[in-house]
């Protein structure tokens, strides 16, 4: 999930020992009292590298293993990190890297709570909290993936009176799959955080245009903009297997919001895990949960069903559980 800390897990599944003593001792410097700038220095790191370093290793502590004074979804602040030092020495004790890595890489779904967590930390500690507010809960509601939300235009969520679609279509010409497939806007509260972010575009006149159609949003202008107001930019690859399409743009919002996450490993799959599954409670059919998510293959949507039925109920820390052992 974390593009810029992926670089400390080695290929095979397993910690890179190196990175992760490194990361371990950045954890120590912030709660003592070194700055992320100071650190970044000495390891030729930006301060957002370091961030996100310290964060990880803070996160498993508190949701893996456990960190006593803390809850599992606490947003490790620097703040909280220093006045909580020694109950983080304390769970560092216990600390397993390579079992936080399998922890991190779950296939449950994410728990109402746990989003809405998120939601409040979005509104809390993001450089543009409205956006993201708006990008996290469309995520959550439509598992469109994220180049496909990035490519959505303002036509697709309004018509032309400014009313809501609740019934939409992610085009075939911004589908992954090139096929067309239905898009709902009909959750309250996906479309308030939306119309909440539309209001401040329109405030700082983002993506108008001259007629007063679509409550003055130009149309085909982009649904989520940057936060100068540009346009998210698509990048277009000739690959072996064909033409490949970026958007660096939309994977670094998507980042730096699930940096805010409760518990380590929330994602944009597990968005649409979390809404396979919860279709799959409803007794919507397989085939009818692969044309929302937009999966040809009966065998990727199995994926996810199955792998939600692996996934571990228990959120007790792992040192908690060794504790009581089994059978106990």
């Amino acid at each position: 999930m974390f593009g810029m800390i992926s670089q400390k897990i080695s290929m095979g599944g397993t910690v890179n020992p190196t990175n992760i003593t490194d990361s371990i001792a950045m954890l120590k410097r912030v709660m003592a009292g070194d700055t992320y700038q100071q650190i970044g220095d000495e390891y030729g790191l930006s301060q957002t590298a370091v961030l996100y370093r310290v964060r990880l290793v803070a996160r498993d502590l508190q949701a893996v293993v456990g960190v006593i004074g803390v809850g599992d979804n606490d947003v490790p602040t620097t703040q909280l990190l220093r006045a909580n030092g020694s109950a983080y020495l304390e769970a560092l004790e216990h600390y397993a890297p390579d079992k936080a890595y399998q922890a991190r890489l779950r296939k449950g779904p994410v728990p109402d709570d746990q989003i809405n967590t998120l939601l409040q930390a979005v509104g809390q500690h993001s450089r543009n909290p409205k956006r993201d507010a708006a990008l996290l809960m469309i995520l959550f509601s439509t598992a469109a993936k994220p180049l496909e939300i990035a490519r959505l235009e303002v036509r697709d969520y309004l018509n032309a009176d400014g009313s809501i679609r609740e019934l939409s279509m992610i085009r075939s010409d911004i589908a992954i799959s090139g096929k067309e497939r239905p898009l709902y806007f009909c959750s309250a509260a996906v479309n308030t955080c939306i119309d909440a972010y539309l209001s401040e575009r329109i405030g700082m006149r983002h993506g108008m245009w001259s007629e007063s159609y679509y409550r003055g949003l130009a149309p085909t202008s982009k649904l989520f903009l940057r936060s100068d107001g540009g346009q998210m930019r698509v990048i277009e690859k000739a690959t072996t297997a064909g033409k490949q399409y970026l958007c660096s743009d939309i994977l670094l919002a998507y980042k730096r919001i699930f940096s805010f996450a409760p518990t380590v490993g929330t994602s944009a799959l597990s968005a649409r895990r979390t809404i396979a599954q919860k279709l799959g409670n409803r007794g919507v059919a397989h085939r009818q949960i692969g044309v929302l998510l937009g999966l040809s293959e009966p065998a990727a949507v199995n994926r996810l069903l199955q792998a939600m039925d692996r996934a571990p109920q228990s959120t007790n820390a792992v040192r908690h559980l060794r504790a009581s052992g089994p059978g106990h």
